[in-house]
C-alpha cells in the first residue's frame, strides 16, 4: 500500500506549511503597527487573530487579510494534527494484524511489496511498530548509522539494510540474526544480465565471440562488470571482449590485468577518449550504467543505432517509446528490484543457504549464520550460477565434467574480482583468508582430484533440481 504522502507535490506543501501558517502573523503585526499599535501589542493582537477573536477594532488591509486567513491556518494546523493522531493510530492497528513495513530513507523511493503488504515511508523519523524495516538511505554509513541508533528498539524486528557502496564480500558476519543485508547495485547487475542471458543467445545463434561496452562511472557499473564476468560464462572457447568506459579508474586499479581463466578480455577507457565511438560501434551489447542527459543518451545511440542499448532508468521512464532506436532497453526500475522477494523473501539466499548446507555435510564448514559476508557472497555466486548451469546442461555437448571447469572459472573469478590470489599456505584447505591466498586458484587441470571432486559437486548440486 503505498502512503499518500508519498507524492511530489505534498512533500513540497508539506516543506513550506510553517511559512504559510506564519504569514498571517506577519501581515497582522505589519497592519497593527500601521495603525499606531506598540510593536509588542501588535505581536499580540496579530496572535490573537489566530483564535477568532481580535482584541482591537483596528482595520486595514493586512488586518483584513490577517483575519480571514489566520482562522485557516489554525483550522488547517488542527486538521493536520488530527489526520497525523489517526494515521499513527491506524498504523499501530494495522501492524498489530497484518504484514507491515516500514521504510526508512533520506531519497525518493518506492518499494513493491505486493498488495497484500502495507508499506508507510518514515523518511528519517523513527516508528519502530512494523515487524519489518527496510533501512535505504543513499550513504551506507547513513544506513548503518540509522540502524546503530535504534538497533536496541528495532531488536525484536525483521530489519533489511540495503548496501549502495559497500562490497557485499568485504563485510564481516552478522552479529544479529534479525539484521539481514542486500545488495542493491548488486540486484540491479544480476537481473540485467538474466534478461539478456547471453549464454542462450551463444547457444541458439551458434556464437562464442561477442563485444560488450559498459558505460558508467559509479558502482553500478562495477556492478554490472563483475557480474558480466561471473554469469556470462558459457565455454572455454568464448571470447567476450568488454569494453569499461568510465571516469572513475577504481575498478581498473582493483582488477586491471586480472587473469579471466579464458580467452575473455577486458579494456579500459576514460569516456572522452578517441576510441570510444569507434568501440560502440563495434559492440554487440551497450549497457549505460549511469543516469546520463538525454543529450548524451541520444549521442550514444546515433553512434551504435542498430546495437542493443540497455540504459539505467530507475523510475523506468519512457522514452524507448518515443525515441526512434528500436533496440533501445530500460533497466534496473525501483518497480522491479525492490520488490518483497529481493528484499524479504531472498528466493536466492535460501538457494546460497542450500548449497553450504549441502558443502558443510559433505567437507565441513560453518553453518550460513557463521559465514563472513565473503563466504555468504560466495554462495551466492554460485545459486545465481545455477540458472546458466541447468540451461547448459540441457545441450548434449555440455557433461558434467565440462560443466565442472566452467564453474570452476566462475570460482576463479569470483575470488579474483574480490582480490584473493594464489599462494601456497599451510593453513587449513589451502587457503588464508586473513592474507586472500588460495591454493585453488589455478587451472582445472591442475587441481587435485578432491578439489575436482568439489566443482563436479556443485554441478551434481544444481542439477538435482531439474
Amino acid at each position: 500500500m503505498k502512503d499518500e504522502e508519498r507524492g511530489p507535490m505534498k512533500k513540497r506543501l508539506k516543506s513550506i506549511a510553517p511559512l504559510l501558517c506564519i504569514i498571517p502573523f506577519i501581515l497582522g503585526c505589519f497592519g497593527y503597527r500601521n495603525a499606531g499599535e506598540t510593536i509588542s501589542n501588535s505581536m499580540y493582537d496579530a496572535f490573537v487573530l489566530y483564535f477568532v477573536n481580535p482584541v482591537s477594532d483596528e482595520l486595514n488591509i493586512f488586518i483584513q487579510i490577517a483575519r480571514w486567513t489566520a482562522p485557516l491556518a489554525t483550522a488547517s494546523g488542527i486538521i493536520y494534527i488530527v489526520q497525523r493522531l489517526w494515521k499513527n493510530l491506524s498504523w499501530r492497528i494495522n501492524c498489530l494484524s497484518g504484514d507491515c513495513v516500514e521504510v526508512y530513507s533520506d531519497a525518493d523511493i518506492e518499494v513493491n511489496m505486493g498488495s497484500d503488504v502495507k508499506v508507510r515511508y518514515m523518511g528519517k523519523e523513527f516508528g519502530g511498530h512494523a515487524g519489518s524495516c527496510v533501512i535505504m538511505f543513499e550513504s551506507d554509513v547513513d544506513s548503518f548509522g540509522f540502524y546503530e541508533d535504534h538497533k536496541d528498539k528495532l531488536e525484536n524486528r525483521k530489519v533489511y539494510i540495503g548496501l549502495n557502496d559497500i562490497e557485499y564480500g568485504l563485510l564481516r558476519s552478522e552479529e544479529r540474526d534479525n539484521v539481514v543485508l542486500f545488495d542493491i547495485n548488486g540486484s540491479i547487475a544480476r537481473q540485467l544480465w538474466k534478461n539478456i542471458a547471453l549464454w542462450e543467445r551463444a547457444y541458439k545463434e551458434g556464437k562464442s565471440e561477442f563485444t560488450i561496452t559498459i558505460i558508467g562511472s559509479g558502482m553500478l557499473a562495477q556492478n554490472i562488470m563483475s557480474s558480466a564476468l561471473l554469469l556470462n560464462n558459457f565455454s572455454t572457447e568464448q571470447h567476450i571482449v568488454y569494453n569499461f568506459v568510465s571516469g572513475s579508474r577504481n575498478y581498473e586499479n582493483k582488477h586491471s590485468g586480472m587473469n579471466l581463466w579464458n580467452k575473455d578480455e577486458i579494456n579500459f577507457y576514460a569516456p572522452g577518449a578517441p576510441k570510444v565511438f569507434d568501440v560502440l560501434k563495434q559492440s554487440d551489447i551497450v549497457v549505460i550504467a549511469d543516469e546520463l542527459p538525454v543529450d548524451e543518451l541520444q549521442t550514444i545511440c546515433v553512434n551504435c543505432a542498430t546495437r542493443e542499448i540497455f540504459y539505467y532508468s530507475p523510475k523506468r521512464d519512457c522514452l524507448e517509446k518515443y525515441l526512434s532506436f528500436a533496440r533501445l532497453v530500460p533497466f534496473g526500475s525501483d518497480e522491479d528490484i525492490l520488490t518483497d522477494e529481493n528484499i524479504r523473501r531472498g528466493a536466492l539466499i535460501s538457494k546460497a543457504k542450500e548449497l553450504n548446507d549441502a558443502y558443510s555435510r559433505t567437507y565441513g564448514g560453518p553453518s550460513w549464520k557463521k559465514l563472513s559476508g565473503f563466504l555468504k557472497w560466495s554462495n551466492i555466486s554460485a545459486a545465481d550460477y545455477k540458472d546458466v548451469i541447468v540451461y547448459l546442461s540441457q545441450n548434449e555437448h555440455y557433461d558434467e565434467e565440462r560443466l565442472a571447469i566452467l564453474e570452476h572459472i566462475r570460482w576463479c573469478r569470483f575470488y579474483t574480482l574480490n582480490y584473493w590470489k594464489y599462494g601456497v599456505t599451510d593453513k587449513k584447505g589451502g587457503k588464508d583468508p586473513e592474507n586472500r591466498i588460495h591454493l585453488c586458484l589455478v587451472d582445472y587441470d591442475s587441481l587435485d582430484i578432491i578439489d575436482k571432486e568439489k566443482d563436479r559437486d556443485n554441478i551434481r548440486n544444481d542439477l538435482k533440481s531439474i
